[in-house]
């Protein structure tokens, strides 16, 4: 299942991005992978997920799998809300 996850998000899939991203944080399906994921939320809320750009802005604010950054965190949290 996580490799037609991987294909349908490598493809474009909004949602499979975003559903992608939120099991590596979990670790849920494969080993944790903090930077691997925010490269796939970053996808998912550039096409337009706020899903995406909410769970952005967290790992911003806590520098998971990316530089801590709390002024993008909370820019990326308020764009969300």
């Amino acid at each position: 299942m996580l490799q037609d996850l991987r294909a349908r998000a490598a493809a474009g899939d909004v949602e499979a991005c975003l559903q992608l991203a939120k099991k590596l944080v979990r670790g849920r399906g494969e080993e944790r992978n903090f930077e691997e994921a925010v490269e796939w939320f970053d996808r998912a809320a550039q096409a337009g997920s706020t899903d995406a750009l909410y769970w952005l802005g967290k790992c911003y604010l806590k520098g998971l799998g990316c530089r801590r950054d709390p002024a993008g965190g909370s820019s990326c949290l308020e764009n969300a809300a």
